[in-house]
Order: C-alpha cells, then structure tokens, then sequence
C-alpha cells in the first residue's frame, strides 16, 4: 500500500511516535513532516535530492544562515534554535537544525541511529547520534511559514528538562569518543 496508518492507543509522545513510524517504513527512504505544515510538504522532493547527492539525513531549517531571517513575530522556535545552537557546538559540526522535524532519511542509516527519547527531543537526539556516528547530514535553507493546522502540544518545562538531559548525554558520548581516541580498548555508550 502506498500510505499505512499506525496508531498508539494512547500519547506515548514524538519519539514513540516516531519509532513505531520507522519501523513500520519499508521503503528506501523515510520522510519526517510536522503535522502542522510549517513546512510545505510540497519541498520534500528537495530534501530527498540531497538523499541522491549522498547525504544520509536532509533537514530543513528556517534560520540557516544562508536563508532571509523569519519574521520578529514568527519565532515560534526560540528554544529549538537555542539548543540547537548548543548542540551544535558540542558535537563541533556545522549542522544548525537538530530539532527540526521536517527530514529526509535513507533507511539504511535510519535503523541503525538509536534512540530513546519518547518526547519533542527525540528530533534532537535522532541528529545528535546521528552526527557522532559519522553520518552525512545536508540542510536545505527553508522559512518557517504559519501554522497551517493544529496547535503545538510542546510543554515548555518539559522541553527544557528533556534537552538539557540530552545535553548532558551527549556530553558524555562526546567525551567517551575523545577518551576512546586517546585510550584504546574504552567502550562507546549508547
């Protein structure tokens, strides 16, 4: 079939979400759309073209440097660029959207990216694991537009607590990769 709907019986969050949506994806390559069309579904031929051009993730951000600004009152996205921009220097790569959800994925890369976050983070961690694993992740400059359905379901204090644990996690595979380098034989976690 071309379209299969998975349901959970309950919320069991992004993340669940997102690992039920996978695991369920048999073809080569996997789409991620948010739900309230931020971003034009219209554009991920563009994100899978990047797929083509080997990467094994494509990403769309709206405040990538080489896109015009968003508008003063469009910035729904203040603590995803915040702890973008911390995540991206600690990983040391110019990669700038690690909690947008509007991606392309080869599947063969996809299924071997763990993750455990079951909420909003799981975006992040995704692009995290991803990262430190080697894989090639390409941006495609791309404005945010207006909410088109829906309203965010995002907690505030629950964001916050979920990526600063995430921060701290990927702080200790950051330093247990360079400890690895340096003394042979020290195993990598998960």
């Amino acid at each position: 079939p071309w379209a299969r709907v998975v349901r959970h019986p309950t919320n069991l969050g992004l993340g669940a979400a997102l690992r039920t949506g996978f695991r369920y994806a048999e073809s080569p390559i996997v789409c991620t759309v948010d739900s309230d069309c931020t971003y034009p579904p219209e554009r991920l031929p563009e994100l899978v073209a990047l797929l083509a051009d080997g990467a094994e993730i494509a990403t769309a951000w709206a405040w990538h440097p080489g896109n015009e600004p968003a508008d003063a009152d469009q910035d729904p996205d203040a603590l995803g660029r915040a702890v973008s921009g911390l995540y991206q220097r600690l990983v040391g790569q110019d990669i700038h959207a690690f909690t947008c959800l509007f991606r392309a994925y080869r599947r063969d890369a996809l299924v071997r990216i763990p993750f455990r976050s079951d909420g909003f983070a799981s975006v992040a961690e995704i692009m995290l694991r991803a990262l430190l694993a080697g894989y090639r992740v390409r941006e495609l400059p791309m404005r945010l537009g207006a909410r088109r359905f829906g309203e965010s379901k995002l907690k505030i204090g629950d964001a916050i607590v979920a990526h600063a644990s995430l921060l701290m996690l990927a702080a200790t595979l950051v330093a247990t990769r360079r400890l690895r380098a340096l003394v042979p034989g020290v195993p990598v976690t998960h």
